[in-house]
């Protein structure tokens, strides 16, 4: 069951009555119920998975939890080595279980090339969200480890916090000391919530209808038949694609983050206007919040305090300088962090390069953070200055765009071809009707034009802390419906359909 569908809708407004008029105590199950059948539409043989996952995480938990006695009959004795032990076991079957659906497919033809010497299409289940909850329960045996949780004695309980069907499609990935609460206390009906929830949930269908799925028919016309084009024909695809994948996957989070907040629960934001980011630090620090969170949690923390790191530090400062050493530390961890954040994103060379080539820029920048400190100071460079903040905005972006052109057109080496073909001179291409022939017309560029410049205002107020949403909570009656009408007619009329159009596929569903 697709967000993007009739079928969503009506299952939302129909569970949304069944959670009010439930008893209080009982909505935490409400909820569950309906999560687990939205899972089951996706297949019932990703319930399978999720059932393994939910019954390795919640018993390795409660294991965990009473032999460091933070849970159970109360003890002095702390078996951090048995726990050890316990969290390793779980662990490696939460992740084969993603490996599998990640690589399945490939390793399993290429066994089967091996063997038989010839070509087999292998068939592998793809769970839904299996990325989205496999981490979920990661952290969340991470943290009973470490003592900062402590285990979910409800099996139902821990399910749900798994497998609660806003963020199972693709995130936030939610820490269960924050969400659990908020899942299972059961939250009474509030009007203005309500209203502000659906305003952004209707906000994610806009994003996601009227201008990713709009700009999808330009960027597969010319990244599907890229022999066909060169030079800025490109160049406003890559323009394109950045903003589609923004658009898909914040839009997607927007519904997500909106349908529930009308139950009560807030999920993390995930987006907080990426291209408005002046480095390359900064915009994963507003782009994918929440795995980004993740990583420094369970991936660069426990490897910057490793005591192996921290020898290589020690062997840097003594033999080479203190500064050596202290980059080495955060280095490290960095570069492990962003070859798993590549193989998260895909499984191809193509992801291996670009997890490398953000690492690799985020750490040569972290190098010469002092050297850019003293230059900027010595020609009063600063954030004040509003040219010289909009010029890193713009380094930035065009940052974003070489990466996306290392994945868009499926391997390296088209990447390549376009990267030489782009820097052909062809200017004709503005004034002789060619970037209206891109799989679409004048109409929906303009469309795609117009959305964009209402998407780049809302984002500019929101910059500067205007809550839109209060603003427009506060206009008189009639003007306020209006503008509820206006928006959601604007979805239907302008939003993308029609045959041979999928509007059920979000980019980042299969991660």
């Amino acid at each position: 069951m697709s967000f993007v569908s009739y079928e969503f809708i009506g299952f939302v407004f129909a569970l949304i009555l069944l959670y009010f008029i439930s008893p209080v105590k009982v909505r935490c199950y409400v909820l569950l119920a309906g999560s687990v059948f939205f899972y089951y539409q996706s297949g019932w043989q990703g319930m399978i998975f999720l059932g393994v996952a939910a019954l390795i995480t919640y018993a390795s938990a409660l294991a965990m939890g009473k032999l460091r006695g933070t849970v159970g009959v109360k003890t002095t004795e702390d078996h951090r080595d048995s726990a050890f032990v316990v969290l390793m076991i779980s662990l490696l079957f939460l992740l084969a279980m993603l490996l599998y659906a990640k690589i399945g497919r490939q390793v399993t033809e290429a066994f089967g090339k091996i063997l038989q010497g010839e070509e087999i299409t292998a068939s592998v289940i793809v769970p839904l969200g299996i990325s989205y909850y496999t981490f979920a329960a990661v952290g969340y045996l991470a943290d009973v480890y470490w003592k900062k949780d402590r285990p979910e004695k409800n099996p139902f309980k821990l399910v749900l916090y798994l497998c609660y069907f806003p963020q199972i499609l693709q995130g936030p990935i939610p820490k269960h000391k924050r969400l659990a609460p908020l899942l299972n206390e059961g939250h009474r009906f509030d009007y203005e919530r309500v209203c502000f929830g659906l305003q952004r949930a209707v906000w994610g269908f806009f994003k996601k209808l009227v201008i990713a799925d709009r700009l999808a028919i330009m960027v597969n016309q010319v990244f599907d038949h890229y022999l066909n084009y060169t030079g800025l024909i490109f160049v406003f695809g890559l323009v394109g694609a950045v903003f589609q994948l923004y658009t898909d996957f914040s839009g997607c989070m927007d519904i997500a983050l909106g349908v529930s907040e009308v139950f009560g629960i807030t999920l993390e934001e995930n987006f907080r206007r990426p291209f408005f980011a002046t480095s390359a630090a900064e915009f994963w620090r507003r782009w994918h919040i929440t795995l980004g969170a993740w990583f420094k949690d369970y991936v660069y923390m426990p490897l910057s305090t490793a005591p192996w790191v921290m020898e290589i530090g020690k062997f840097f400062r003594k033999h080479i300088s203190k500064s050596a050493g202290r980059n080495i530390v955060t280095t490290i961890p960095l570069l492990v962090v962003w070859i798993l954040t590549g193989l998260w994103h895909g499984t191809g060379l193509d992801y291996v390069v670009w997890g490398l080539y953000w690492g690799g820029i985020i750490i040569l920048s972290t190098w010469l953070t002092p050297v850019y400190r003293k230059l900027n100071k010595r020609f009063g460079l600063t954030d004040d200055l509003g040219w010289w903040r909009v010029l890193r905005q713009l380094r930035t972006f065009g940052i974003y765009m070489v990466g996306r052109l290392l994945t868009l057109p499926g391997n390296l080496l088209t990447s390549r071809w376009i990267g030489r073909k782009i820097f052909t001179f062809n200017p004709w291409v503005l004034f002789d009707g060619t970037l209206f022939n891109l799989g679409w017309d004048m109409k929906d560029a303009w469309a795609a034009i117009i959305a964009l410049l209402i998407l780049w205002r809302v984002s500019v107020l929101q910059e500067r802390g205007v809550q839109i949403r209060k603003s427009v909570a506060a206009w008189p009656l009639p003007l306020r419906w209006l503008f509820y009408y206006g928006a959601i007619f604007a979805v239907l009329i302008f939003g993308i359909y029609g045959s041979g159009f999928n509007a059920s596929s979000f980019v980042y569903m299969n991660y």
